[in-house]
């Protein structure tokens, strides 16, 4: 046990010698954090303006537009609404979605007021939207719907009247119905709540970020046996009355330690500069500890199935990245789809996000995370296991 100290204090002022490590494991994390943080200001939001394109000119479709352009229609509501004028440059709106005056538009065709008070087939409503913005297309989609929704009730207004009169209506009635029709409320509104306190991104773009870079911090002190193998330090430090195991557990206790270290320092300063509040620091303080585990015994099972230290560097790379796709670890909470997000949960990094976000976000506590953090443990565990042994290997070679 005292070599096994020994191995892990040499290793440890090593890597702090080392500046590589301070950026690798300090210094990018806060920066990619900072730089995600900001790109999503203050928080998770979504607003939207969208545009309402008369290309009817007709009276139930002006009544339309001037009812949901109306200055307190959308109070208190992230979605805007403004007319755009239909022959701006005879693209039905296109034109300024294109430059950017409206994040999406709806289009009333031409016909539209004809189809409602006749009672045939109303022209479709058309939205239009940049290909860039998915979620303000699909909210101007559904408004749309709702839209469509309100045309058929319309006519089914109309053609009761009709029936109900017993004859054909007089110009005079027919507006009048329509009219009465317009007026219909509409749940166009979108209200947006939030449940606690808002959660800062990089609140969850930190720790996001420094998992990334925990593969590569860990990873290469896994990777310092390969190294000293081939230079033949290794054969050396075994000359002295050292057993494998000791060096094998230094090692090991020395890159948990520099992982611990890392995520604690970007918890510390992303609370202090930027503010983040991560949650209960109990909580926070145990995830940490498990995705450290985690990721750590994915990083010697990494080394101990590569033959060269440069290809430990590649593999590296590749499960870091892959594993930050499939986790989550460069999107915001929720934008992933519904089979991703199951996908994530069974990554390491994936599970460990979900803990921190319930931690910030739902104010959770450790006996809230302690099952995530249980299976993070044990999974480090197992996989390590599996590494140490194939490192073992290479040491004993």
């Amino acid at each position: 046990m005292r070599a096994a100290i020994v191995i892990a204090g040499l290793e440890l002022r090593r890597r702090l010698r080392d500046r590589s490590m301070l950026l690798q494991g300090i210094v990018a994390p806060l920066v990619m954090a900072g730089i995600i943080g900001f790109a999503f200001g203050g928080g998770f939001s979504f607003s939207a303006t969208i545009g309402i394109v008369d290309a009817d000119g007709s009276g139930l479709s002006q009544s339309i537009v001037d009812g949901m352009t109306a200055p307190d229609a959308t109070a208190g509501s992230p979605i805007t609404f403004v007319a755009v004028e239909a022959g701006d440059d005879g693209r039905g709106g296109a034109g300024a979605v294109e430059r950017g005056e409206v994040d999406a538009a709806i289009v009333l065709p031409a016909g539209f007021g004809d189809a409602v008070g006749g009672g045939g087939a109303a022209p479709p409503l058309g939205v239009v939207y940049d290909a860039s913005k998915q979620t303000t297309a699909e909210v101007a989609s559904s408004i749309a719907r709702r839209m469509a929704a309100q045309v058929h009730a319309s006519q089914m207004a109309v053609a009761a009247t009709i029936a109900a009169a017993g004859a054909p209506p007089t110009a005079a009635e027919l507006d009048a119905t329509l009219a009465a029709v317009a007026d219909l409320a509409v749940p166009l509104a979108v209200e947006q709540i939030e449940a606690g306190e808002p959660y800062s991104p990089a609140a969850y773009f930190g720790p996001a970020m420094a998992m990334v870079f925990l593969f590569f911090t860990i990873g290469a002190g896994a990777r310092s046996l390969l190294a000293e193998r081939k230079l033949g330090t290794l054969p050396r430090v075994r000359a002295a009355p050292v057993t494998d195991a000791s060096i094998l557990v230094g090692k090991t206790s020395a890159v948990v330690l520099l992982g611990l270290a890392s995520l604690v320092i970007v918890w510390l300063v992303t609370t202090l500069v930027f503010g983040a509040d991560w949650g209960q620091p109990a909580a926070v303080l145990a995830v940490i500890v498990g995705v450290v585990v985690a990721i750590a015994g994915v990083s010697i099972l990494v080394t101990g199935a590569a033959r060269t230290d440069a290809q430990a560097d590649g593999l590296t790379a590749m499960v870091a990245f892959g594993l930050a796709l499939l986790g989550g670890n460069f999107v915001q909470p929720g934008a992933m789809p519904d089979a991703m997000e199951r996908l994530a949960l069974f990554t390491p990094n994936g599970l460990a996000l979900r803990a921190f976000t319930q931690i910030g976000a739902a104010d959770a506590g450790v006996a809230e995370v302690a099952p995530t953090v249980a299976a993070l443990v044990v999974f480090g565990l197992a996989v390590g296991a599996v590494g140490v042994v194939l490192v073992g290997k290479k040491v004993a070679a």
